[in-house]
């Protein structure tokens, strides 16, 4: 009798609902509604139109759930974790009902899928040349460019994967350099390289120096690459991207203490940390100052985005010193199972 009378009706959810939509709470206000809707079978003082308020109920929230996940895709993206990110993207298309919204996903998951197998790879004994895999530079040399993707979509695609902050710079310098980006990046080297000092002619930018910098760099050109870095940092010394790409170059160039100084400069400022740091590790690895190396790998570790590729580095490494045991540990913890 008594549990009869307490028991929870549609009306109950319907409520919870609401005020879970008050808080912004969206997960457990698209489980109470869902919940209220599930209860509406067989009352008859739930008619159809109010069935289908808390319909919408359940899109409006699962909407806002999508777009929280797109988020967290695209950072997952910049910080170079796809698993993470392709987990968010799933997330999207069974919780938002928005085409907008899912279809941006798809794209991502598009993205993602060909570039799964970019992840970054421990740096071989032989030097620093492979340091790139933590850089921007990686994704600049990604292909994007398949065929039933328009041109706006792989230019989006593109950016996503820039640090936070890039993608909206990127998006807001027009048409033009959207052309010539991914002129340069599906091959017209040349033409590209046109494009975008013509651009920079009409208004000097931070972002065109550094795309130009990296033709030149792709060229085998360093000096002139150099120069478009450090009048990009001249013009603009937040752009993490082009500290990065110096540090890189300096590594490149066998300027390994100046790239070591570039990368603490980073560290400090908080610009690419995680990248400058791995660029720090490999660096010292390069050079034989093993503890110092795996200083900074194990720092990494406290980071999901960076915790895989620390160990993939860590573990050769604390082998080599006999300390089988914590080896052993990172690979059961962060690498078993792995492809």
């Amino acid at each position: 009798m008594f549990g009869r009378f307490f028991k929870k009706d549609y009306r109950y959810y319907m409520n919870e609902g609401e005020k879970y939509l008050v808080a912004e709470q969206y997960a457990d206000a698209r489980t109470a509604f869902s919940e209220a809707l599930e209860k509406m079978d067989g009352d008859t003082a739930a008619d159809d139109e109010l069935k289908a308020v808390v319909k919408d109920k359940i899109a409006f929230s699962g909407n806002r759930l999508g777009l929280a996940n797109l988020k967290e895709a695209e950072h997952a993206i910049q910080s170079g974790n796809t698993a993470k990110a392709r987990e968010h993207v799933q997330l999207v298309m069974q919780l938002a009902e928005d085409v907008t919204t899912r279809e941006k996903a798809e794209i991502l998951l598009q993205h993602i899928t060909r570039d799964d197998a970019s992840v970054v790879a421990p740096v071989p004994s032989s030097g620093c040349a492979s340091c790139n895999g933590v850089s921007h530079k990686t994704v600049e040399n990604r292909e994007i460019s398949d065929e039933h993707l328009s041109p706006a979509d792989r230019f989006f695609l593109a950016v996503q994967t820039l640090p936070e902050g890039l993608p909206q710079r990127y998006a807001s310098l027009g048409e033009k350099f959207a052309y010539a980006y991914l002129t340069a990046h599906e091959g017209d080297q040349e033409a590209a390289l046109r494009l975008l000092g013509e651009l920079n002619e009409a208004g000097e930018c931070d972002i065109y120096h550094y795309e130009i910098s990296l033709i030149h760099y792709g060229r085998g050109d360093l000096s002139r690459c150099e120069w478009h870095l450090r009048r990009a940092l001249e013009l603009n010394g937040a752009n993490s991207l082009c500290w990065l790409a110096l540090a890189q170059l300096q590594a490149d160039a066998g300027q390994l203490q100046d790239s070591l100084q570039v990368l603490e400069h980073m560290i400090l400022n908080g610009f690419l940390s995680d990248q400058a740091r791995t660029l720090q590790g490999d660096i010292y690895q390069a050079v034989g100052e093993t503890d110092k190396s795996i200083a900074c790998y194990t720092e990494l570790l406290a980071s999901p985005g960076t915790a895989r590729t620390a160990a993939e580095r860590l573990v050769p490494l604390l082998e080599s010193q006999g300390r089988s045991a914590e080896a052993e540990y990172l690979y059961k913890k962060h690498l078993k199972g792995c492809c």
